[in-house]
C-alpha cells in the first residue's frame, strides 16, 4: 500500500499536490469498495449454504400430530 502512495513525478505547486493526492485517494478508496463488495458475495453465498442444510422443522397437521417425515431427520444427522 504504501509503494501505491509513493511519487516520482515533479510536484510543482498545491493544485499537482492536490491532483496527486486524490488520484492515489481515489485508487485506494476504489478498492476497499472492490474488496467490501467480494466480502459481501462470499458472506452471502456462506449464508446461504448455511440455511439450505438447515433441517425442515417438523409440522403440525390438522388433528394436531406432527408430521414426521424421516428424510429430513436423517439429512440433519447426515450434515452434521
Amino acid at each position: 500500500m504504501s509503494l501505491v502512495l509513493k511519487e516520482t513525478g515533479d510536484i510543482k505547486d498545491i493544485q499537482v499536490v492536490i491532483e496527486v493526492l486524490s488520484h492515489k485517494l481515489g485508487w485506494i478508496i476504489l478498492i476497499l469498495g472492490a474488496m467490501h463488495f467480494l466480502n459481501l458475495i462470499v458472506f452471502f453465498k456462506l449464508r446461504n449454504k448455511s440455511q439450505h442444510n438447515k433441517p425442515v422443522p417438523p409440522q403440525i397437521r390438522q388433528d394436531n400430530r406432527l408430521n414426521f417425515n424421516y428424510e429430513n431427520v436423517k439429512r440433519s444427522y447426515h450434515s452434521l
